[in-house]
């Protein structure tokens, strides 16, 4: 006996009655299946991307907009009009349940609780985008002095890997390396404006921020 859809539940059927290949995950791994499925979907199927983000990182070109060579937008792509191209569908939510015997997934939306058939599913989480910590190696190759170097590591360790409201951390940094040549240029970087932002939100482990 089949199951019913829970109370208050969209049951969404798919385009035309064809079968759907869905990829949930909007990251770089789900949208570039999406890209390589472009014009190989066989006869009388079609492609559905669910993704909680309405837009997708090109992850490697983080350090340029945080070192300010390109514009935040220039990393970041709307995966609904990168879809457009491509033929697809896109649907904004967060998948809560697969029925892998009756293979219709739910999935909550803006629209509501919305259940989804599939053929074929794809999960393409990845990892979140993390600012990973300082290139110590170009710092070494530039000649700065390991007491440079470690100034710079010790405020990178209070801005970002402390807790608290960020403007208190770095006016604490500004306190604490105000005689630090490299610290004060990397503060004078963060305070001046610009609308190309600063990825100020990180979750990394200990030891990281001597990552390259």
């Amino acid at each position: 006996m089949a199951r019913k859809a829970p109370q208050n539940c969209i049951v969404t059927p798919s385009i035309a009655s064809k079968r759907s290949i869905v990829i949930i995950g909007g990251g770089f791994a789900g949208t570039t299946l999406a890209r390589a499925l472009h014009q190989r979907l066989p006869d009388g199927y079609e492609m559905l991307l669910i993704s909680e983000e309405s837009y997708t990182t090109f992850n490697p070109m983080l350090p340029e907009a945080v070192g300010a060579s390109v514009f935040p937008e220039q990393v970041v792509v709307p995966i609904r009009a990168m879809l457009s191209k491509t033929g697809g569908r896109f649907v904004m939510g967060v998948v809560t349940a697969v029925d892998a015997q009756r293979k219709i997934l739910t999935c909550n939306t803006l629209a509501g609780i919305t259940e989804i058939p599939y053929e074929h599913l794809v999960f393409a989480f990845g990892n979140r985008a993390r600012l990973a910590g300082l290139n110590l190696v170009g710092l070494k190759r530039r000649g700065y002095e390991r007491s440079a170097i470690n100034a710079v590591r010790a405020a990178f360790r209070l801005m970002f890997r402390s807790e608290g409201v960020f403007a208190e951390r770095v006016e604490e940094a500004r306190q604490q390396f105000a005689a630090e040549p490299l610290v004060v240029e990397m503060l004078a970087f963060i305070d001046t404006p610009s609308r190309r932002g600063l990825i100020r939100s990180v979750d990394i482990e200990a030891g990281d921020d001597e990552a390259v």
